[in-house]
């Protein structure tokens, strides 16, 4: 989809990381589990990951109450199996 938009992706997390004031560390607790994001799509395909959880139930809320919010479209590569 061309356009700005809400997405809601998913995958098995290979790499985690944590980044604060005092650097950034990597982070174990979800390697090798499926989660789910609502990503905020730019018309210049500039991605930025707003929710992330385990829930597909979750991601759905998050990603209209986003849609809703930003008066953008929200569209599911879960279910369209392009994930």
């Amino acid at each position: 989809m061309t356009g700005p938009h809400v997405e809601i992706t998913g995958g098995i997390i290979t790499a985690e990381s944590y980044s604060d004031a005092r650097g950034t560390r990597p982070v174990f607790d979800a390697i090798g589990e499926w989660r789910f994001f609502v990503e905020s799509v730019e018309a210049d395909g500039l991605r930025t990951c707003m929710w992330s959880g385990a829930s597909y139930e979750a991601a759905i809320i998050e990603a209209e109450e986003m849609g809703a919010e930003y008066g953008e479209p929200v569209v599911d590569t879960v279910m369209a199996g392009k994930t």
